[in-house]
C-alpha cells in the first residue's frame, strides 16, 4: 500500500470537513495504540509565529546535547516526510508505510467505528507522530501546534513538560474569534496543571488572558523579554552573532545562521525552556553553542541567491510580514528595488499585509498562486496593489511566475518570495533551478 496516496484521503483544512476542533477523535484512535502520546515527554509550543522556529532551535541544541530529539511540524516545507523527525532525520518511508498499516487495520476494523467520526487529516498526522516517537522511544519530543491550541490534536498530550506559547496576533479570526483576547484564550489551552508556560508575548490584553489561565492551572508563569542582557556584535545576510542571559550569566558571542531581530525572542524562549528543564535533561554550555550554530531553519529568511540576493521567508500572516518588512528595511541598499513573489491564503488578511510592503521603497509584484486549495486568486491581490499604484505582473502558477523573476530581475535587486510557507515550499525548488541555470 501506497502510505501517502492513503494519508491523501482524509480531508484537509479548508476543505468541508478537513477541520474538525475536538480531541474525542484522536483519543479515540490512540486508545487502540495504548496511549503512545503519555510514553514520550513533550515540550509543546502554540503561539501566532515563531512556533518553527523555536522548536528547531530546541531540536538542535538537545540533539547536540547526545539525546534522542523528535520534533513534529507542520507544514513540512518540501517533503511530507519532514513532519516526523528524529535528531534532525525524517521518518522514513518503510517506518510510515508500518504505522499507516496499523491505522489502516483500526479503520478496516467494522467493531471499531472509527468510520463514523472520520478524523481529519491533521488529526491523523498527529497520531502519526505519537506512534512513531513512542516506538523510537526518544528522550525527548518537540510538538509544535497545529491551529488553536485548547482544541487542536496535539492538546491531547496531558503533561507537557514545559508549554511555550511564542506571540498572539490576529490570525484565523473566523475560528479562534475576533479578538485578540479571544485568540489568547484558545492559545492558553495547552497550559497544563502544575506545568511551567513560557511566552514572548508582551502585549497587555493577551498577557492577561494567559496569565489567568496560569492562575487557575497553577503553572508558573514566565515572560520572556530578551532585551535583558541581549548584545549583538554582528548581523549579516548569513549569521547572526550576539550575547544573550541562561540561567545567571550572559552567553557570549552565541552563533545563529537563521536571520531576523525575532529570532532573538525565540532563542530567549528556547533558552529558557532548556534552563527550566536542567534538571531532568544535563545541558552544558558547548551544547548551546553548537546547537545554535548547528540549527537550520529553510524557509524563514533564507538566502537563496546572492547575485541578485534572493531570499525566501513563509510570513504568511501581518505578523510575520511585520517581521519580514522590518528585515528588509534594515538590509536594503538605498534606492535598491525589491521584486516580491508573492501568493497568500484566502484566509488570511493580505490587504494588511500588502501595507505593509508598500512601506517599502520601490517595489515590484510577481502575483501568484500555490498549489494550496486555500490559495487565494492572484487577481484579487493585482487589484488591491493596482490600487495603491505598484507595479505588478500575475501569473496562474509559481513555475511562471519564477520564469516571470528570471526575466525581471536584474543583478543589483533584491528579490523576496513570501506569502505562505506553501509558495515557499513551490518556489525553492524553482529558485534552485534558476541559480543552477537549469530555468
Amino acid at each position: 500500500m501506497n502510505p501517502y496516496k492513503y494519508i491523501q484521503k482524509f480531508k484537509k483544512y479548508g476543505k468541508k470537513g478537513g477541520f474538525k476542533p475536538g480531541l474525542s477523535r484522536v483519543k479515540k484512535l490512540l486508545s487502540y495504540f495504548d496511549n503512545p502520546q503519555d510514553k514520550v515527554n513533550y515540550i509543546h509550543i502554540g503561539g501566532s509565529n515563531g512556533k518553527g522556529s523555536t522548536a528547531a532551535i530546541l531540536s538542535s541544541i538537545y540533539k547536540e546535547a547526545g539525546y534522542r530529539v523528535g520534533t513534529y511540524i507542520s507544514p513540512p516545507l518540501i517533503h511530507f516526510n519532514e513532519r516526523f523527525r528524529i535528531n534532525k532525520k525524517p521518518i522514513s518511508t518503510e517506518d510510515l508505510s508500518g504505522i499507516i498499516d496499523s491505522i489502516k487495520k483500526i479503520f478496516d476494523d467494522p467493531e471499531k467505528n472509527i468510520d463514523k467520526d472520520e478524523p481529519s487529516f491533521f488529526e491523523i498526522i498527529t497520531v502519526i507522530a505519537f506512534i512513531y516517537f513512542a516506538q523510537k522511544d526518544i528522550d525527548i519530543g518537540i510538538l509544535e501546534v497545529g491551529l488553536g491550541g485548547r482544541l487542536d490534536a496535539t492538546n491531547i498530550i496531558k503533561k507537557p513538560l514545559i508549554s511555550v506559547i511564542t506571540n498572539i496576533s490576529c490570525e484565523h479570526v473566523d475560528i479562534l474569534g475576533p479578538k485578540i483576547e479571544d485568540i489568547a484564550y484558545e492559545k492558553s489551552g495547552i497550559i497544563k496543571k502544575d506545568r511551567p508556560i513560557i511566552t514572548g508575548e508582551c502585549k497587555p490584553e493577551a498577557l492577561k488572558v494567559l496569565q489567568e489561565r496560569a492562575f487557575k492551572k497553577n503553572s508558573r508563569f514566565i515572560v520572556v523579554n530578551n532585551k535583558n542582557n541581549l548584545k549583538i556584535s554582528k548581523k549579516n545576510m548569513k549569521y547572526q552573532l550576539f550575547d544573550l542571559e541562561y540561567k545567571s550569566e550572559v552567553l557570549q558571542d552565541l552563533k545563529l545562521k537563521i536571520l531576523g531581530d525575532h529570532q532573538f525572542k525565540n532563542t530567549s524562549l528556547a533558552l529558557k525552556a532548556v534552563e527550566l528543564l536542567t534538571e531532568k535533561y544535563d545541558i552544558k554550555e558547548e551544547a548551546i553553542y553548537r546547537g545554535l550554530k548547528k540549527c537550520r531553519w529553510p524557509g524563514r529568511l533564507e538566502v537563496m541567491g546572492r547575485d541578485p540576493y534572493i531570499i525566501l521567508d513563509g510570513a504568511h500572516n501581518v505578523a510575520g510580514m511585520e517581521m519580514l518588512v522590518g528585515f528588509l528595511k534594515k538590509n536594503k541598499k538605498t534606492g535598491q528595488k525589491i521584486i516580491f513573489l508573492i501568493s497568500i491564503l484566502k484566509d488570511k488578511d493580505y490587504k494588511e499585509m500588502i501595507n505593509l510592503i508598500y512601506k517599502l521603497d520601490n517595489v515590484e509584484f510577481i502575483i501568484t498562486a500555490n498549489q494550496n486549495e486555500r490559495s487565494l486568486k492572484p487577481e484579487l491581490i493585482q487589484k488591491y496593489v493596482a490600487d495603491l499604484g505598484l507595479k505588478s505582473h500575475t501569473h496562474d502558477d509559481i513555475y511562471s511566475g519564477v520564469k516571470k523573476l528570471k526575466k525581471i530581475t536584474a543583478a543589483e535587486d533584491l528579490v523576496c518570495i513570501t506569502g505562505s510557507l506553501y509558495t515557499v515550499a513551490e518556489a525553492r525548488f524553482y529558485v534552485k533551478l534558476l541559480i543552477e541555470g537549469g530555468l
